[in-house]
């Protein structure tokens, strides 16, 4: 009826509405972990940390190779050091005084106890400065050597890793530049310092070398879960739509269905940046969850639907009436099994409660708000039907109509007298 164009706009608008609202809020969620709980003393030591020292200090480790692959003793190689070190220093994310180099040192050391007499220069010949000097590849093992047991150098000694600590001439295993980034407390800013870093060590041609910290192994999850929370949103959605598809057999019904379930997680990640939540791996996980609970409040009322017979306004007015209780009641039961957590301290249960009654909320406005009205709109045509004849019930077949009894007696068998009244 005309009298609902208007709620049926309405509708539309204030979903249209709702819907780039959230995906403006979704646009600045953030990647965190934090799973600790509000009362535990771990977070209240977060907590102090973040407020009176704005997050601490990561120490990082520039790792080069053995020297099966990188002759430490050659002259090219004792200048890649120094130039692996100069990129370390000059990354923005490094504080440039913490910057340790077993070599630099062992070369300060060889100055003052070996003469520079006894040192070398890029140029050949004796070093001008020590900023010029490079140690003698025959004596740069035995003299390593000598600097990590000595006093002066012991503090190097877990910089450098022997193949054989009682054959310094077989080299050495592996050995590492130490330093420290600047104090950092957001995601984005972990996974910029960690990229920048190990793109300065990659300037270096040192095959093999790499950077790496202890926290790198969270820094990695920070930059992998956005894309994997969008690759398993997507599979879960291409799932759900082969098996709609496939139980709806109408292609345009699961369309709007999937558009529902798609409009249901924009909802509920909008929610979660209002609600100040992050992306992480629990979100994460309640989001694909949500893919499969949020069809369920679409795909009833969408089979009822295309069911039905009548007019579309007929067929969503029946579609609802039939499915509707059904659906509130599943949603209402859901959001019952989780308001028991809405009052826990624990992370992880928090938002548990927040997302799943997100779910709950916006999977019922739009299964049964918004799909109804796009039913109406845009919905597919009335499914034809087999014949106005019914089939016959238990395998019977039809009953034969009453004949006048004049009729009757004449249908007999060619060639047999008809029988008289």
């Amino acid at each position: 009826p005309p009298a609902q164009k208007p709620v049926q706009v309405a509708v539309v608008v204030c979903m249209a509405v709702w819907a780039a609202v959230c995906g403006w809020q979704a646009s600045k969620l953030s990647v965190d972990f934090e799973y600790v709980g509000d009362d535990a003393v771990l977070q209240r030591t977060f907590d102090v940390e973040d407020e009176y020292f704005g997050g601490l200090p990561l120490d990082v480790n520039l790792v080069t190779p053995s020297s099966a692959a990188f002759d430490y003793s050659a002259v090219s190689s004792q200048l890649l050091l120094e130039q692996l070190a100069v990129a370390a220093e000059t990354d923005p994310w490094v504080d440039r005084s913490s910057l340790v180099s077993f070599q630099r040192a062992l070369l300060a050391w060889a100055w003052a106890a070996k003469g520079s007499a006894s040192l070398e220069s890029a140029a050949g010949g004796p070093p001008s400065s020590l900023a010029d000097a490079l140690l003698p590849p025959a004596d740069y093992y035995s003299w390593l050597n000598e600097f990590v047991t000595a006093s002066e150098g012991g503090v190097f000694a877990r910089d450098v890793l022997w193949v054989d600590a009682a054959a310094p001439g077989q080299g050495l295993s592996a050995a590492r530049l130490r330093a420290t980034q600047l104090p950092l407390t957001e995601a984005a800013d972990e996974i910029d310092a960690m990229d920048s870093l190990r793109a300065s060590v990659a300037s270096v041609p040192i095959e093999g070398a790499y950077a790496y910290g202890f926290q790198y192994l969270y820094y990695e999850q920070y930059k992998v879960i956005q894309r994997e929370m969008l690759t398993n949103l997507g599979l879960a959605i291409a799932a759900v739509f082969v098996i709609v598809l496939l139980i709806l057999a109408e292609l345009r019904t699961t369309l709007l269905v999937m558009l529902c379930v798609l409009l249901t997680d924009v909802s509920i990640l909008g929610v979660m940046q209002m609600w100040g939540l992050t992306i992480d791996s629990v979100s994460v996980v309640n989001l694909v969850l949500a893919i499969g609970l949020a069809v369920d409040y679409s795909a009833h009322v969408a089979h009822a639907f295309v069911i039905a017979k009548g007019t579309h306004t007929e067929r969503m007015q029946s579609a609802v009436s039939e499915m509707g209780t059904a659906v509130i009641h599943g949603a209402f039961s859901t959001f019952l099994a989780v308001l028991v957590l809405s009052a826990s301290q624990s992370y992880i249960f928090r938002v548990f409660f927040k997302q799943f009654f997100s779910i709950s909320v916006f999977g019922v406005a739009h299964g049964l708000l918004l799909l109804p009205v796009l039913l109406v709109l845009v919905g597919p045509p009335e499914m034809p039907s087999d014949g106005d004849a019914e089939e016959p019930k238990g395998g019977y077949p039809p009953a034969v109509p009453d004949v006048p009894e004049t009729q009757a007696s004449a249908r007999v068998a060619p060639g047999l007298p008809a029988q008289k009244a």
